[in-house]
């Protein structure tokens, strides 16, 4: 490519640097997304496309650099709502039925924020796995926005599409896309209103009461490193071993993988009579999981990414030697 004249060799390399310059505004421009995200507060109504499917939602976010807090409600259909707290707290509620709290254990728990600014991770990690590119402007809920593409280098992962505020860089739409390019779920603001304090009133929830009494109590030793007793021996390139759990109450293990955006959880047991056969098992949208057995044990991967990566992931499981 580079190789046939003098010419075409420059051209060639102001390209490359036209692109270079890019990918450096991109990746600042996520920096200032996440950091926009998290300290702004913010109201909006937003579409959530999977598939056929679509779920009109509002949200309120109070921005803090504690974490703040948030409130989703759905907007059609059944009343449903999640509520989130500083310090990690969380109730889902869904009509008619007991709300779920959690209290997340400390800051090493993987976020419960409500929107996906939260799945990135480091973004030097980031870039290394992914390659990331300023794809120029588009209007969004009625706002200039700066589209950022973040492509994969293989297919165990997605690609992903970004509309960012062009002022303040707030995430007005979202776009996971498959192997093909195709789109399988998308997250798209139609308003948003920034403001300088959410009423506290509007983010509580009589179905969700956050209170220490009322939460699950779960005792849990968590290791960024590799304690616990399983370990996968095959990861996919740029995958590591972010999270790991044991629930002494229910002999659990939770393994958290990351290349920086794609998370996979895997959840290590003793197989009761109930267990999931082994396989695959899509679970709506970009979210797939696999499970396998290992007498008296299920292993069960789950993360968004494609079906052939949970597979590889649950398969490289394996109990650590002893020696």
């Amino acid at each position: 490519m580079f190789n046939r004249t003098l010419t075409i060799l420059i051209g060639w390399l102001l390209l490359w640097n036209v692109a270079a310059v890019s990918g450096a505004d991109a990746q600042m421009l996520l920096e200032k997304m996440r950091t926009a995200m998290e300290n702004l507060s913010y109201e909006g109504d937003f579409v959530f496309k999977q598939g056929d499917h679509l779920e009109p939602m509002h949200i309120l976010h109070q921005g803090s650099a504690d974490g703040g807090g948030e409130r989703l409600t759905t907007l059609s259909g059944v009343h449903s709502e999640i509520v989130r707290r500083g310090g990690g707290r969380q109730c889902i509620y869904t009509g008619g039925r007991k709300p779920k709290v959690d209290v997340a254990g400390d800051s090493h728990t993987p976020s419960t924020h409500l929107l996906p600014y939260a799945a990135f991770g480091s973004i030097e990690q980031l870039s290394r796995n992914y390659s990331i590119e300023l794809l120029g402007q588009d209007r969004m809920a009625g706002r200039m926005a700066d589209v950022i593409a973040i492509e994969p280098p293989d297919k165990l992962r997605y690609g992903y599409r970004l509309w960012l505020d062009a002022e303040r860089a707030l995430l007005l739409n979202f776009m996971v896309l498959d192997n093909e390019g195709e789109p399988i779920e998308q997250l798209m603001f139609t308003s948003l209103k920034l403001m300088d304090k959410v009423p506290e009133a509007w983010l509580k929830s009589e179905a969700c009461r956050l209170r220490q009494a009322d939460s699950k109590s779960v005792e849990v030793q968590q290791e960024h490193g590799a304690a616990g007793l399983w370990e996968s021996r095959a990861l996919p390139s740029g995958f590591e071993l972010t999270l790991n759990q044991q629930r002494s109450s229910r002999q659990v293990e939770h393994l958290v993988y990351s290349d920086g955006l794609a998370t996979v959880s895997v959840f290590i047991e003793q197989a009761g009579e109930a267990h999931l056969p082994d396989g695959s098992h899509a679970m709506g949208g970009s979210v797939n999981a696999f499970s396998r057995f290992v007498e008296p044990h299920q292993i069960v991967a789950v993360g968004e990414v494609p079906a052939a990566t949970v597979k590889l992931i649950a398969e490289s499981i394996q109990q650590k030697s002893t020696d």
